[in-house]
């Protein structure tokens, strides 16, 4: 495994200092209607939240924990937010049903997480703004600044911000299955995955986290800047946007930063998604692939590393179908850095593959200007890497090389074949 999983308890203590350092806030105003209950119809309990307390007949504390199973929560109150002073347990089937992300919050004080959804529990919130909360290593795992989730949750038209976790999923961490829909998440922190990290210990876990017309700004991490998957872990997203998130070296040791948008060393998919100003201070400007993914139908421009891809680094095995790779970077300086302005493939550490295939794809317009391979980086570390374009166009990527005009750089001993493709300069 390439992403050792183990953490000191003082790794993750910067979480906060991550949150300060990120990019001025990012407005959000998302008012869609509640989403209708996750569970099947036949006269569910219905139960209404009627005060903004902590506590107390009528908050949402007491009503959530003492609901029959299968109840839909709703709200009726007037005020903008409820602040908690620890987390709530979902510990039953259950619907949450905010009446908009942009009229209410549960706020977690910046002391508290807002919940934990238990193993076999079915859960749905929507319609609500989650906000503030925070997992601390002392007292809370330090995993998952707003939700850990044990159970089957789905969140729908959510708002997660400014949450923050000593150690991984800023906002959320899944160690079960996770499906978001149409939901924000923006200024979340932590050491794996600032939005949300999607992996369990256990190796004998099903760990799925599908992602659907969402939204994730200026999170930051080490290891994936807004989302992270483990090692036998699956992620699916469709049709969401990565704007401007950020992998972060921790001044732990060697640099580490991994995936400015996306770590992923499990299976990763991405369809019909937009991954731009993304940033890594290692490797993997939007995506770092340590696994097997496939992208398709998308486009990642204005994305930055220093060591390695300023779009995506591939050690594993990944396909780029019908996307656009356009104005990335790899800003450092070679031999050891600026490797692969758009992509860079190799093979680093024991087990990589370093198998890239790119069909109907464009690489513009991508730059390396003190390394090598403005648009692609070949590179032979451990084993012979390779790389294969099939009806692919490169033009106007540029390299410190004088001799490189279309930008592809391949080292001795790797590969790069190619079929009905052009080649500009």
């Amino acid at each position: 495994m390439r992403i050792m999983r183990t953490v000191s308890r003082g790794s993750g203590r910067h979480a906060r200092e991550f949150m300060a350092a990120v990019v001025a806030a990012v407005a959000i105003a998302v008012g869609l209607p509640a989403a209708a209950s996750a569970f099947p119809a036949g006269g569910p309990a219905r139960r209404v939240v009627t005060n903004c307390a902590d506590s107390g007949p009528g908050s949402l504390r007491a009503v959530v924990t003492t609901a029959p199973p299968a109840s839909v929560v709703t709200f009726s109150v007037s005020c903008p937010s409820i602040t908690l002073s620890s987390e709530i347990p979902l510990d039953r089937n259950v619907t949450i049903a905010g009446p908009g992300a942009a009229l209410l919050a549960v706020d977690g004080g910046n002391t508290a997480r807002h919940f934990v959804v238990a193993p076999s529990v079915k859960a749905a919130i929507s319609g609500l703004t989650l906000r503030n909360g925070f997992a601390q290593e002392a007292s809370q795992s330090g995993d998952g600044g707003s939700i850990f989730n044990f159970g089957d949750l789905i969140l729908r038209d959510v708002a997660l911000s400014d949450n923050a976790a000593d150690s991984s999923g800023g906002a959320i961490r899944n160690v079960s299955s996770l499906t978001v829909i149409r939901s924000v998440f923006s200024r979340n922190a932590g050491h794996y995955g600032g939005a949300i990290d999607n992996y369990s210990s256990d190796p004998s876990a099903t760990v799925i986290l599908v992602v659907d017309r969402s939204t994730f700004v200026a999170n930051l991490a080490t290891y994936g800047g807004a989302i992270a998957n483990g090692l036998g872990m699956s992620v699916r997203v469709a049709g969401s946007t990565f704007t401007n998130n950020v992998a972060v070296d921790d001044g732990e040791g060697s640099p580490d930063a991994r995936g400015g948008a996306i770590v992923s060393e499990g299976l990763l998919r991405v369809s019909r998604s937009s991954f731009t100003g993304n940033e890594s201070q290692f490797s993997g400007g939007a995506i770092r692939n340590g696994g097997t993914a496939d992208v398709s139908d998308s486009t990642l421009s204005g994305n930055s590393a220093i060591t390695a891809g300023g779009a995506i680094t591939n050690l594993g095995t990944m396909t780029v179908t019908r996307s656009e790779v356009t104005g990335n970077t790899a800003t450092g300086t070679a031999p050891d850095a600026g490797l692969g302005g758009g992509i860079s493939v190799s093979n680093y550490y024991p087990g990589d593959i370093g198998v890239l295939t790119l069909t109907d794809t464009r690489i513009t317009g991508n730059s390396a200007p003190n390394g090598y391979g403005g648009g692609l980086f070949i590179g032979n570390y451990t084993l012979p890497a390779s790389a294969t374009a099939f009806r692919c166009l490169f033009a106007a990527n540029t390299d410190a090389t004088t001799d490189n005009p279309a930008g592809v750089y391949v080292t001795p001993g790797s590969s790069f074949s190619f079929k009905r493709s052009t080649f500009v300069g």
